[in-house]
């Protein structure tokens, strides 16, 4: 029977220190988001044309907002669509992302205007003579009001569009009277259209999960932005940190010494941990090192704390494993801040392996 038990988030001051840890270069690191780099619109008179224009921007990448945005206009207007563009990076940086969206209604739609804080720019467009001629207006060849649409990378809050849609729903839509959604077909009949769009805090952490390991007593397998904490007794249980995870450690004591089990942490491939008080890792037996780091791979220590990894040694008491890195080859392991005490097993090196580079800022081996 496993049982896992799991904290919401980590705890807020470890939260904040990882979030500041986590600006610096580090392995590849999943986020939770995409956020909108790039919208443009699509107009033509007939459909076969709109479509092969879609296809080719769908082929690069761009998502579709499936809802024609002159639906119920009669055949005469023209088909309109929005595509947009999505990227994510692991830095938690604004990478010239949208940040707004705004409709203006009028026969004036200026490429670019002020607004507040905001510089407003006119979306792209792109099809038939008409509609371009008509700068990508949102009402092309429906008659009735001139809709236009308006984008701004102007960071204010964060804040980034993460994604865009249409539908027949009035409710928190794009509005121009505030609270009120605004009918993308205004005076020329149709359907009742209403743009709606999401946004995300950029800097905003995955919080992951967090694991009490004094209730674990199965394999469990650190994910990106996962934590431990508390004391590891159960000799079924053995912790895992996946590849490309950061991870955060407080307060945790792992001591597998009776046997059950190998490395305290073993390291499945490049990883970074964040440490916050008092840790105490000790490998099991054999020659395992107290956090194994896989060779061909990379360890990233970041802390404000302590960390001690203690190697094992192997039954016969005359050889041991490194307090972090392999009993043999290991990878690569880079300490960049905190206190870290590495102790390794019978003749074994505090850090390190045959094949293992040590770069650091303070550390303290025996």
């Amino acid at each position: 029977m496993e049982t896992i038990t799991r904290k919401s988030l980590m705890p807020r001051a470890a939260r904040l220190l990882l979030a500041i840890v986590l600006s610096m270069s580090m392995p590849a690191a999943s986020w939770a988001e995409e956020f909108v780099t790039k919208v443009t619109l699509i107009g033509g008179e007939t459909y076969a044309e709109v479509q092969a224009l879609i296809n080719e921007y769908r082929l690069s990448g761009w998502k579709l907002v499936d809802y024609d945005l002159n639906k119920g206009c009669g055949k005469n207007s023209d088909y309109i669509y929005l595509l947009y563009k999505t990227a994510h990076y692991n830095d938690r940086r604004n990478h010239n992302y949208i940040t707004r969206l705004t409709l203006v209604e009028g026969s004036r739609y200026p490429e670019h205007y002020t607004d507040g804080e905001y510089i407003m720019y006119l979306v792209p467009y792109v099809g038939s003579s008409h509609f371009v001629e008509m700068k990508g207006d949102l009402n092309s060849n429906a008659g009735g009001k001139y809709i236009h649409l308006y984008y701004s990378k102007t960071d204010i809050d964060d804040k980034a569009i993460t994604d865009i849609w249409a539908d027949s729903n009035s409710s928190n839509a794009m509005w121009i009277t505030h609270g009120q959604g605004y009918d993308l077909n205004a005076g020329a009949g149709g359907d009742y259209i209403y743009m709606h769009y999401n946004r995300g805090d950029y800097r905003e952490l995955d919080a992951g999960i967090t694991y009490d390991l004094s209730t674990v007593d199965c394999k469990i397998e650190l994910g990106n932005m996962d934590g431990i904490y508390g004391e590891l007794t159960n000799p079924k249980a053995c912790v895992y940190i996946l590849p490309g995870a950061s991870v955060w450690f407080q307060n945790v004591e792992i001591d597998t010494s009776d046997g059950s089990w190998g490395p305290g942490i073993y390291c499945m491939g490049d990883a970074s941990i964040f440490f916050t008080g008092v840790n105490r890792i000790h490998g099991s037996f054999g020659r395992t090192p107290g956090i194994y780091v896989m060779n061909g791979h990379s360890l990233q220590i970041y802390g404000d704390g302590t960390l001690m990894a203690y190697g094992a040694t192997n039954q016969s008491g005359s050889e041991g494993g490194a307090g972090i890195g392999g009993s043999f080859d290991c990878g690569d392991i880079y300490i960049n801040s905190g206190e870290v005490i590495a102790v390794g097993g019978k003749g074994a090196a505090g850090i390190g392996g045959t094949e293992g580079r040590l770069l650091m800022t303070t550390c303290w081996t025996s």
